[in-house]
């Protein structure tokens, strides 16, 4: 992710405080009373935060034009004949 967003010409403050944010983050699962300890989230674009929803387009800002993405997903996909060889 970081980058990415070098290669977009970020300036080196707003970088590293993005840097920053993806390397502290951390996440807990909370299910009424009962709370898991918090672990260090290793995805590149975190879900559930307001700066994920941006992240996320910068990430998939170059795939391919076939490529449907979502607010935080994405899927590929093609379009195939019936009978047409794909080798």
């Amino acid at each position: 992710m970081i980058d990415k967003l070098r290669l977009l010409h970020v300036p080196p403050v707003p970088l590293n405080k993005f840097a920053s944010f993806l390397e502290q983050l951390q996440q807990r699962v909370k299910l009424e009373k009962c709370k898991l300890k918090r672990r260090i989230v290793n995805a590149k674009v975190p879900q559930g935060t307001k700066l994920g929803h941006l992240l996320f387009l910068i990430m998939v800002n170059d795939l391919e034009s076939q490529l449907s993405c979502y607010v935080d997903d994405s899927a590929l996909s093609e379009v195939v004949k019936v009978g047409e060889s794909r080798l």
